[in-house]
């Protein structure tokens, strides 16, 4: 485990199909992705022991987080961040 390189709350919300989202929280300082909790790791990647997926933010031009990219043996995804509701 690494030491923290980002603020979560620059990643916190909801990513991929906004039926049945991909959650990033943060409950009692601990970092979750929907059930599972992650920490972050070397080279800006996060790790999900419970399924051993490796993942990162992707930033736009402006810095703001718009995506997810999840690396498993299957290959690499892409989950685009859900807009925020008015």
């Amino acid at each position: 485990m690494a030491s923290p390189f980002e603020a979560a709350d620059s990643f916190v919300g909801s990513y991929g199909d906004p039926s049945d989202p991909i959650v990033i929280s943060v409950i009692d300082g601990h970092l979750f992705r929907d059930t599972n909790e992650f920490y972050p790791i070397q080279g800006g990647r996060y790790a999900i022991p419970a399924s051993g997926s490796e993942f990162r933010f992707r930033r736009n031009s402006t810095g703001a987080v718009d995506a997810i990219i999840t690396w498993r043996a299957s290959g690499e995804t892409v989950s685009l961040r859900v807009p925020a509701r008015p």
